[in-house]
């Protein structure tokens, strides 16, 4: 069950069917069948390549992968059998990984609260991610560095600046990526910088030299 096999109309629902009927004793698929689904007779589940999402370049990655054991876990054993659930992993030791096969969310929520703080991530600070884009990468780097440039001259009392680095997705859509994060503690200064620098390009972004996106508490890096 993906994408590829759901993706005609009503091909969902009728994979979700034979399975309940019987018609099939293992159920194979993406995380799209690690939630929501209710089937008394399933006592066995396994996750594969478990830690696999941990490498993301997103602060939330082991939040996600917490979430995705807990979930597909949680599909075994809900009717009058008992279930069991396998989790396949390079890193067993992880937290994330021992706290999930627990079932611990009180111990993984301390440990991520923790890290987050050391690592001035959100809810301790808030971020903002800055993309430039261009068909020239030589114009998206100069651009970014501009950009990066003209924000610390800014002086933003407790904000800090990462980047510019390419981003995860380097290219896309034919179009050559760089990123800057933005943390702060002091919001209410960050966002009127961040128009001011916005409005000052705004002339070239018209002439479509480059594109320039600024997303206030992404929920997605790449």
């Amino acid at each position: 069950m993906d994408q590829d096999t759901t993706s005609r109309k009503g091909a969902h629902e009728q994979l979700l069917k034979r399975f309940e009927d019987g018609e099939a004793d293992i159920l194979l698929g993406t995380q799209m069948i690690a939630k929501g689904l209710d089937f008394p007779n399933v006592t066995l589940v396994g996750v594969l390549a478990a830690d696999a999402t941990l490498g993301m370049p997103d602060f939330r990655a082991t939040e996600r992968t917490f979430q995705l054991v807990t979930q597909v876990a949680g599909r075994a054993g809900r009717g009058k059998l008992p279930g069991e659930a396998y989790v396949q992993t390079y890193n067993p030791e992880h937290y994330v990984i021992e706290t999930a096969s627990e079932h611990d969310y009180e111990a993984f929520y301390e440990q991520e609260m923790r890290l987050r703080q050391v690592g001035t991530h959100p809810p301790y600070w808030y971020v903002t991610l800055v993309t430039i884009a261009a068909e020239n990468p030589l114009v998206a780097q100069t651009e970014a560095e501009q950009f990066a440039e003209d924000f610390m001259n800014m002086h933003i009392d407790q904000s800090r600046l990462n980047g510019p680095m390419p981003a995860p997705l380097s290219k896309l859509k034919n179009m050559y990526r760089y990123q800057l994060f933005i943390k702060t503690k002091q919001p209410e200064s960050l966002y009127p910088a961040l128009a001011t620098l916005q409005q000052a390009r705004a002339k070239a972004i018209s002439k479509k030299e480059y594109q320039l996106s600024i997303d206030v508490n992404p929920y997605v890096f790449m």
